[in-house]
């Protein structure tokens, strides 16, 4: 380049320094940035961070921790893409005593943690058991109003593979949230196949986090093959699972499809009747079909298994019997939500 009279200027010493660093060729990389500084160039943070992370990668975390120091010589502080490279190199060696100390010195640096920096540590921890840390790292995250957009959470997959960091359920889970909450359901299909792909074992919340995405958007054939997807590899459903296809039936309309599926009994009488054999208690559940008889037969089948409707039971049941001109109906049920003890609306 120098020959023919181009001289290369900050953005490519950077990207020659990366390279180099991502192949594990510190020397190299070393000579570069020394060469930058002898033609007038300025390291950058991303320069440092690019040696920090090839040093990590090649176990040299004390040379690390040295780079790190240079850097706040030179007047450069360090961002969260920093501490994500030695958070992510925590995670690859299992080193859970380290962050503490790495939160802790974010904290000091006023560093607040993203996406990476929790998922990384809520997928260590809760490898290793510390379920107390899980949930507190879990809190905090959501305290701090980190949602999951869908194209931060591809390139949240992205970082963590380039820097060698394995994904696992934990983390992949994240991702699955928050591609179901945006209701993004075959980017998160995609993503559950790349699970099963790479060996990687479903579990409860992976497959919970597709039916609600799939009963929220009312695609309940989707939602049951997921349901039935974790029944045949012998994952327990609890109350919510069953609560949220219950009510995406409900809500969907779809009695007719569910008397053919289970030989003349809807889906969702079906599932409740199973919820009660495996001794799990059915909740609150209400029907916004316009089909009031089931959901009359429904509120009996809650009081008649011991479990209590509450008021926003009895109103939903209020209103849509109102709605249909069913007024005796509707003063049944308002009469009988008295007797509970609940006060209609004011």
């Amino acid at each position: 380049m120098e020959v023919k009279g181009v001289f290369p200027d900050t953005v490519t010493y950077n990207t020659l320094i990366n390279a180099h660093c991502r192949k594990g060729l510190m020397k190299e990389a070393f000579e570069l940035m020394n060469s930058m500084l002898d033609k007038g160039l300025k390291p950058g943070v991303y320069t440092y961070n690019a040696i920090i992370n090839g040093l990590c990668k090649n176990g040299n975390h004390t040379r690390a921790r040295e780079v790190l120091g240079e850097m706040l010589q030179s007047g450069l502080f360090p961002d969260i893409a920093t501490y994500n490279i030695w958070v992510l190199d925590c995670c690859r060696r299992a080193k859970i005593s380290e962050e503490g100390q790495l939160f802790a010195e974010m904290s000091c640096l006023n560093i607040f943690p993203d996406l990476i920096s929790y998922s990384s540590l809520i997928g260590l921890l809760s490898r290793k058991g510390h379920l107390d840390r899980t949930l507190a790292y879990c809190r905090d995250m959501k305290h701090a109003g980190l949602g999951l957009m869908c194209e931060e959470a591809m390139k949240m997959r992205d970082e963590m593979i380039e820097q060698g960091c394995s994904m696992d359920v934990v983390t992949y889970n994240t991702l699955l949230n928050g591609l179901c909450n945006e209701r993004l359901l075959c980017d998160a299909t995609l993503l559950f196949d790349e699970i099963v792909e790479k060996g990687i074992s479903p579990y409860f919340c992976t497959y919970s986090a597709l039916i609600h995405g799939y009963c929220e958007d009312g695609n309940m054939d989707k939602a049951l093959s997921f349901f039935q997807m974790m029944n045949e590899r012998d994952i327990k459903s609890d109350t919510v699972t069953y609560g949220m296809l219950l009510d995406g039936f409900c809500k969907s309309g779809k009695m007719e499809k569910a008397y053919k599926l289970w030989g003349g009994v809807a889906d969702a009488f079906r599932l409740w009747d199973e919820m009660v054999e495996k001794g799990i208690g059915p909740g609150l559940i209400t029907c916004n079909t316009g089909r009031m008889y089931e959901a009359d037969l429904m509120l009996r089948k809650m009081t008649d298994s011991g479990a209590n409707p509450d008021r926003s039971t009895y109103m939903s049941l209020i209103n849509d019997h109102l709605s249909q001109d069913n007024l005796k109906q509707a003063f049944y049920c308002h009469d009988e939500m008295l007797q509970m003890g609940f006060m209609p609306d004011d």
